[in-house]
């Protein structure tokens, strides 16, 4: 039990002057942290700007890519949205004026 009793006193002795150093020092714990953070996003940020090239994985994609001829079925669906649809537009809020989009 004395066992017992006197490592509490030592952790309770280490734990007082562990909280009186960062209580003395924090401006400089802050300071710390603070450029800690800093550098580390600075350093996830140039490594957005400055990506490196995945050759193998380039090389996987492009030869994926099928370049011979045109899909005629794509463009059979896209000749229907050419089309001009009229645009009928009511005037709720004002009556008298204009409407652009009647003709």
């Amino acid at each position: 039990m004395n066992d017992l009793l006197s490592s509490f006193s030592r952790v309770t002795a280490s734990s007082k002057e562990i909280i009186h150093f960062m209580t003395k020092h924090r401006i400089l714990f802050v300071f710390i942290i603070s450029s800690l953070a800093i550098m580390l996003s600075l350093l996830q940020t140039r490594t957005y700007l400055n990506p490196t090239r995945d050759e193998s994985l380039y090389t996987e994609l492009s030869t994926g890519i099928n370049y011979n001829g045109i899909d005629e079925e794509i463009v059979e669906k896209l000749k229907s949205t050419q089309n001009d649809q009229e645009v009928l537009v009511e005037a709720d809020l004002v009556p008298n004026r204009n409407n652009p989009f009647n003709e």
